[in-house]
């Protein structure tokens, strides 16, 4: 992981969607297949971009597929939605 990483749980009813930035220098982590890492090219505000996120976190949320308690997220769409907001 690196400064500026949108993390967003990927996984799991009630906790899927929920978006995290990381603003500080990280070293020696990683992250597991819960968690979609969400990596914004520098010409970009990353500040701008992570708080948006925040605020769409029950959009977010919709975009899971699954059955209950086995939600995950649909990358691919997280990925328009990213896209949109960049």
């Amino acid at each position: 992981m690196q400064k500026n990483d949108i993390l967003v749980n990927s996984t799991g009813q009630g906790t899927l969607g929920r978006v995290g930035q990381i603003n500080f220098e990280i070293d020696k982590y990683t992250y597991d297949s819960h968690v979609t890492l969400v990596r914004i090219d520098k010409s970009f505000d990353h500040v701008f971009i992570g708080y948006k996120l925040k605020s769409l976190q029950p959009c977010i949320e919709s975009m899971a597929e699954g059955s209950t308690g086995q939600t995950e997220l649909n990358r691919e769409k997280l990925k328009q939605l990213v896209m949109q907001v960049a």
